[in-house]
């Protein structure tokens, strides 16, 4: 776990709030555009500690891009990641069905020579994927500290929880959350 990848220079390496989790790599140009407190909590300025992951990143980042120009950002994308190179038999798994192929692209390809567009299909994941996920102990108390920063830092009272307008935006946001209170 402490074999360093090519991507490590622009993240920031935190603490997972679980101790068997691989680090949270903190995006250096996020940092740089947000600061590190906030960044830190921001889901779209950390991933994983994961060099596949910490790549996919630097793809999407917008605060990445404004660093770097566009011949220094492909090369440094087209850097070494060790888990591209998985084991063949997971790599290359096609199968068969009715007449059509799935390859490890996800992509669904007629076997007749059909030129309609709309044969091509792309697997994707469920929106509820990204949703929401449980709470473990550590992530309450850290969702509760950051509530009560943002009460104090906004000069709020302490009965804003108990408000119901609050208590519905956060439903609507997370209808599994438990508010503080």
């Amino acid at each position: 776990m402490g074999k360093e990848h090519n991507f490590h220079e622009f993240f920031f390496l935190t603490t997972s709030d679980n101790p068997k989790a691989n680090k949270k790599a903190v995006c250096f140009s996020c940092i740089r555009k947000y600061t590190l407190s906030i960044a830190i909590t921001r889901p779209d300025c950390f991933v994983s500690n994961k060099a596949k992951l910490c790549r996919a990143h630097l793809k999407k980042c917008s605060n990445f891009e404004q660093e770097y120009g566009d011949d220094e950002r492909k090369e440094i994308l087209s850097r070494y990641v060790s888990e591209d190179e998985k084991k063949p038999s997971q790599q290359n798994i096609i199968k068969e069905t009715s007449g059509s192929k799935i390859d490890d692209n996800s992509v669904t390809t007629p076997k007749t020579t059909n030129t309609n567009p709309f044969t091509t299909a792309i697997k994707q994941t469920t929106l509820t994927n990204y949703v929401s996920r449980p709470f473990s102990t550590q992530d309450n108390q850290h969702f509760e500290n950051l509530v009560l920063l943002m009460i104090v830092s906004n000069g709020l009272p302490f009965t804003f929880m108990e408000n119901k307008e609050t208590q519905d935006v956060f439903n609507f946001i997370a209808s599994a959350l438990k508010l503080p209170g």
